[in-house]
């Protein structure tokens, strides 16, 4: 999906997506007595037959943990690869419109070079839905992340807060900072506002909603694949040169599974530990110190920096 559309694949005609009635097919149906507690849509270049074929790798098993259904909209390419995602997911967003019928629910929104991370855990999906259909003012929930450590300068919190809980697996961040959209899960009002002809598009898919994306699923469920496996004309940065190196890198599993962890939890234990040294040295009281840390660490803790 990240190559975009040209023209949107209708029954006869070509039109602007916004306008457009998606074509997309029904892939598997692992839901019970046709209800499925998520349905996925991932929007699909015909042309891109590798990338269907890593998607399908593992797909069926995801949908089968999850009693989803999966549908494959039907997108082509375009040369203005920028709009096309824009296009393309606003097709996604109609699929889903249709398949509530007029109701209130979620849907997986995932682009084709995507891929579970390394600590994915499908059963996360159901916490974020829940948590997604309370919150529908937050239109999206992130379940996949931007491979660099964002949170060292916007720190995240988890979402259930007490002292007395663990804390949920939504995080929120203090401000909006741009993700990806390799895989949102999105509210049905999400789709209609993108699905509306008055809709005023000002940038790249995910820049336009950048000051919202602030809340995400971690562990991060998914990830984009590298630039090797999954090029893109989407980013020319990203086609050579530092740019593919950078997206080589840091999609490489281990990789962006260190920096989601940094994301979690290396803003307040940086924030922490620096005083906590400057007051050893101070006292030249390791005990001082380490009572020092502990307290910190509870106050954080309950704050849900976790």
């Amino acid at each position: 999906m990240e190559d975009g559309v040209s023209r949107l694949q209708v029954e006869e005609t070509s039109a602007h997506a916004s306008n457009a009635t998606p074509a997309y097919d029904l892939i598997l149906d692992a839901s019970d007595n046709g209800t499925a507690s998520i349905p996925v849509f991932v929007g699909h270049a015909a042309e891109n037959t590798e990338r269907w074929t890593q998607m399908m790798s593992w797909l069926p098993d995801f949908i089968n943990s999850i009693s989803g259904a999966l549908y494959r909209v039907n997108c082509t390419m375009e040369q203005d690869a920028i709009q096309g995602v824009i296009d393309c997911h606003v097709l996604v967003a109609r699929a889903a419109l249709e398949y509530y019928q007029g109701a209130e629910g979620v849907y997986l929104d995932l682009e084709d070079n995507c891929m579970p991370s390394q600590r994915a855990d499908f059963s996360l999906l159901e916490e974020a839905k829940a948590t997604l259909l309370a919150h529908p003012e937050w239109y999206f929930i992130h379940t996949s992340r931007f491979p660099a450590p964002i949170a060292l300068v916007d720190p995240e919190t988890s979402y259930s807060t007490p002292l007395w809980e663990y804390g949920s697996n939504i995080y929120q961040k203090l401000i909006g900072t741009c993700e990806l959209a390799q895989a949102m899960l999105d509210h049905t009002d999400h789709a209609a506002r993108i699905a509306d002809p008055d809709f005023a598009w000002v940038a790249a898919y995910d820049d336009q909603f950048a000051s919202e994306m602030k809340h995400v699923v971690y562990p991060s469920i998914f990830q984009r694949r590298t630039e090797d496996e999954t090029a893109t004309t989407a980013t020319p940065f990203f086609q050579g040169g530092l740019g593919k190196t950078l997206r080589n890198i840091c999609f490489m599993p281990w990789v962006y599974t260190t920096i989601d962890v940094i994301n979690a939890h290396g803003a307040w234990f940086s924030c922490l530990l620096f005083p906590v040294i400057i007051i050893a040295c101070l006292t030249g009281d390791l005990a001082i110190a380490a009572w020092c840390f502990a307290a910190g660490f509870v106050v954080c803790w309950s704050l849900g920096f976790r």
